[in-house]
């Protein structure tokens, strides 16, 4: 009897940990790019806090402008410095170019797409990191 609840708590923990991988992989894929693009600092602060990656590329959203994306270059194409400066500071990679294997997209880095959207001190910022 106490073998069978050992085996028991230990399938919970499992199947605790799988439902926390699942959970923060669909939070990659949607969340953070919304809040990102948003402007909403303090929930981008709260799923780098959770685990997300930074540097996570967007394949999975319906909105073509975030397709190929990381959450850098969302943040810098609309201008926000402190998410900008957030991800930066918890391992955000500057340098990752935009696109996914079957899409079009250019190859952009965060930096060109503050320079698109005209966001000058998004961009001299991202210049002192290369």
């Amino acid at each position: 009897m106490i073998l069978l609840s050992i085996i028991n708590c230990e399938n919970k923990e499992s199947k605790s940990q799988t439902k926390t991988e699942e959970t923060s992989e669909v939070i990659e894929s949607t969340d953070i790019f919304e809040a990102t693009k948003n402007g909403n600092f303090n929930d981008v602060q709260k799923f780098i806090t959770d685990g997300v990656d930074v540097n996570y590329i967007n394949i999975e959203t319906e909105n073509s402008d975030m397709m190929g994306t990381t959450p850098l270059m969302v943040a810098s194409s609309e201008g926000h410095i402190e998410i900008v400066n957030l991800l930066i500071e918890n391992g955000a990679d500057a340098n990752l170019k935009s696109g996914v294997s079957d899409s079009s997209l250019s190859g952009e880095s965060a930096l060109q797409y503050a320079l698109e959207g005209e966001h000058t001190e998004v961009a001299e910022y991202l210049e002192t990191i290369k």
